[in-house]
């Protein structure tokens, strides 16, 4: 199986947004060395597959994640984030 560099991003994210707390896309990037420019493409993705959600606030916007960090599986990941899967 290949890992890419977008499925390393995406667990990144999951590991900074695993305690629950809604964090700020320069907050994750920041802390995990993720480009803000690919953090933001990562984040749609998870996004689009309800793995995080997105709320909007007066000032920033917050992530959060919505599944549970321990029934997660790397495939849910690697599939959120990859076309093709090959194992």
């Amino acid at each position: 199986m290949k890992i890419t560099r977008e499925v390393d991003y995406g667990i990144r994210t999951i590991r900074a947004l695993a305690d629950g707390e809604t964090r700020t896309i320069k907050f994750i990037c920041d802390n995990e060395d993720i480009p803000i420019d690919s953090g933001y493409k990562v984040f749609r993705k998870l996004k689009e597959s309800n793995i995080i959600s997105i709320s909007v606030g007066a000032k920033n916007v917050g992530y959060k994640l919505l599944i549970d960090p321990k029934s997660m599986t790397l495939l849910d990941v690697i599939s959120a984030l990859d076309d093709e899967l090959y194992i």
